[in-house]
């Protein structure tokens, strides 16, 4: 937590103008890098390197699941994420998947991709447990149906206005997630990232959810820009407890059966936090927005927050998890929301070991 607020001191002391799209000699630029290849003839896919590696050093490594009819090497939105300075900042490999796809990514593929990261970390300085993957509309919906299917093996993932794939199952999603969409998206509504960052929260996961008003089918362009969401992506270590400037724990939790006390916690948020609210997952009358960006009874404090344990004792039947929800306005020039939360078992289970 110390560290995560000493992070968000450091981006405050910077003005936040408006992000510049990026131009298409930077793109030209950063495609003449990449080298195409190709795992076991059944993958293509092409990878950029770190310009400068140091022997001995290994460096993470991100996956860009890119969207329909949306060839990789075509599409700028990537590129946002590799400029010379977050290279410079945070050398990384960069593997662009090529799928000539009509709908969406299919489970071969990602057993292939399983097995073409391996042998990366086998042949190339990547580190293993540095493992991040993102991707927008067909791409945010792969990224969650890859996190799915292969949980182990990432170490973050950022989906992007994604639509609901089948194989979305937020029971085994475990690895720290950061969603974006916008309201004003007339391709992959933004019920679709609504419904999943709450399906998520529902099982007692901690998610960040950049919810934009405006932007259309491309919250890329201000997240991938987003110095507390860089910040964020390459501090995520497998196995770790979840850093970066984003973060919101509950820290005192009354003895079960008590009516006194309070329920404490603290949050973090990059522009400070506007506001903290809390909510029970198992309330039948908590939808979806609730729970992804609109939040529910306010809690007193911001960065250091507390509810009345009172404000629990007559919800004898609740059922699920106590949810903190903390919330700033976004960053750029799409206004919005970004929420983050920290849940406790209604039972008694903590949940921490649940993100």
């Amino acid at each position: 937590m110390h560290r995560a607020i000493l992070l968000g001191l450091i981006l405050l002391a910077f003005p936040r103008a408006a992000p510049a799209a990026i131009s298409d000699e930077v793109v030209a630029k950063i495609v003449g890098e990449f080298e195409a290849r190709n795992y076991g003839g059944a993958l293509p896919y092409h990878l950029l390197k770190p310009r400068e590696i140091t022997p001995g050093q290994r460096y993470p490594l991100i996956v860009w699941l890119h969207g329909m009819w949306d060839p990789s090497m075509k599409n700028a939105g990537q590129y946002e994420l590799i400029t010379d300075a977050n290279r410079a900042a945070h050398p990384c490999y960069f593997l662009a998947l090529d799928g000539a796809h009509l709908d969406v990514w299919d489970s071969g593929e990602f057993d292939r991709l399983v097995g073409c990261l391996n042998e990366l970390v086998r042949a190339e300085a990547v580190d293993g447990d540095r493992l991040l993957v993102t991707g927008a509309s067909m791409g945010g919906a792969g990224t969650c149906a890859l996190i799915s299917l292969h949980p182990e093996v990432f170490a973050a993932a950022a989906p992007l206005c994604g639509f609901i794939d089948s194989r979305f199952d937020p029971a085994r999603i475990t690895v720290p997630t950061w969603f974006a969409a916008s309201v004003d998206d007339h391709v992959v509504p933004v019920e679709n990232s609504d419904r999943q960052v709450a399906a998520l929260r529902r099982l007692g996961r901690s998610v960040i959810y950049s919810h934009y008003d405006t932007g259309r089918h491309w919250p890329q362009s201000v997240l991938y820009q987003d110095p507390s969401f860089i910040a964020w992506l390459f501090a995520q270590r497998r196995g770790a407890v979840e850093t970066g400037i984003a973060a919101a724990s509950i820290t005192t939790w009354p003895a079960k059966g008590a009516s006194d006390g309070t329920i404490a916690g603290t949050a973090v948020l990059p522009e400070g936090v506007a506001k903290v609210s809390w909510l029970l997952t198992g309330d039948p009358a908590i939808d979806d927005q609730a729970l992804a960006f609109r939040g529910g009874a306010p809690a007193d404090g911001t960065t250091t927050w507390s509810v009345p344990a009172s404000a629990l004792s007559a919800r004898t039947d609740a059922k699920g998890w106590f949810l903190a929800l903390a919330e700033q306005p976004t960053w750029g020039w799409q206004k919005g929301t970004i929420t983050v939360n920290a849940c406790h078992a209604l039972d008694g289970e903590a949940g921490k070991a649940k993100r």
